[in-house]
């Protein structure tokens, strides 16, 4: 397929997209439909989840759905989401191979972050992640604090827990640049291969 001039090819992973999920699920939803619009190719990798299509294009967007052990809709749990990994990476390299994606643009540290990092090893694909809030190591003490002491080690946490320390101006910067180029989300902070904005 021909993409039209000023176009690109965009992978997209998040473990929620709509049925799944609740508003980050929603905010990915927007973003890919928006970029559609737009004359962008956008390839959505999410959960399979019973009675949902391994693959549909809905609005303009390519969805690709990767067997999971999720058993709700609504909530996905850390021994849900392990699982995940394993069942994407093989046919993601594939999918990298064959679609030729310019960049990936990964919502939620975990798991897909990690997702975007090892692809990155294996394929070379550049990648950006959109945090979204209690994502984010220490943004919400009463939540994920086990989930991110034990996976503190990988590489987009380590990055994660270092932009904790920036100054707030390290984010306000970046954000009052982009607002020519259209909305950015106010409650995520975005990592792009090493830097974090939001």
């Amino acid at each position: 397929m021909i993409q039209p001039a000023g176009s690109m090819r965009i992978l997209t992973l998040s473990f929620e997209y709509p049925p799944l999920g609740g508003g980050g699920a929603k905010v990915v939803d927007g973003l890919a439909r928006q970029l559609a619009k737009l004359g962008h190719e956008i390839d959505i990798s999410t959960m399979g989840f019973r009675g949902l299509p391994k693959f549909e294009t809905a609005n303009g967007v390519n969805v690709y759905r990767h067997a999971s052990i999720r058993k709700r809709m609504d909530i996905c749990h850390m021994h849900e989401m392990v699982p995940h990994l394993l069942s994407a990476l093989p046919r993601l390299k594939r999918m990298v191979a064959e679609r030729k994606y310019e960049i990936n643009h990964t919502h939620f540290i975990f798991p897909d972050g990690v997702l975007a990092w090892m692809l990155n090893r294996l394929t070379g694909l550049p990648y950006v992640i959109t945090a979204h809030v209690s994502d984010v190591p220490g943004y919400n003490p009463d939540r994920f604090q086990a989930h991110h002491a034990l996976l503190s080690p990988l590489a987009p946490y380590r990055e994660a827990f270092r932009m904790r320390h920036l100054p707030e101006r390290s984010f306000a910067e970046p954000h009052r640049e982009n607002r020519q180029h259209g909305p950015i989300n106010g409650h995520s902070k975005r990592h792009v291969r090493g830097s974090i904005q939001s």
